[in-house]
């Protein structure tokens, strides 16, 4: 929804990463084959290291909630994801029960991205 959003409101050059090892079973296909995509000048690379692992992460937290049953969901409940949706899970539930600031939501779970093997994570992205 996020990339046909753009490719509705924006105009002229726009830079898209994604962090998805298969950028084109998500929404970014409609860069390319729509012909609203295909009139604009996109420039699609792929996002790495700890900003690929937390763009994927939060990714991975919806869709392990939202679409258990899913094949990409089974992928994620694997390790090195794993213990990273577990924390960022617990993270964000526990946010929204005390009305912490996404800010600080943000800065926890960053931390813990920081302290886990983000290479690995981001080698299965």
């Amino acid at each position: 929804m996020c990339a046909g959003a753009i490719t509705l409101a924006f105009r002229g050059r726009i830079t898209v990463e994604y962090a998805s090892g298969e950028p084109t079973s998500g929404g970014l296909r409609v860069l390319t084959e729509t012909d609203i995509g295909r009139r604009r000048q996109w420039q699609i690379q792929k996002l790495s290291g700890p900003f690929a692992v937390f763009a994927e992460l939060l990714h991975a937290v919806y869709t392990v909630k939202a679409r258990p049953t899913t094949r990409r969901a089974s992928f994620y409940r694997e390790p090195p994801w794993r213990p990273l949706i577990e924390t960022a899970g617990a993270v964000m539930a526990r946010g929204r029960d005390r009305g912490e600031s996404v800010e600080q939501v943000v800065a926890t779970i960053w931390a813990a991205i920081e302290h886990a093997q983000v290479d690995t994570a981001s080698e299965a992205l």
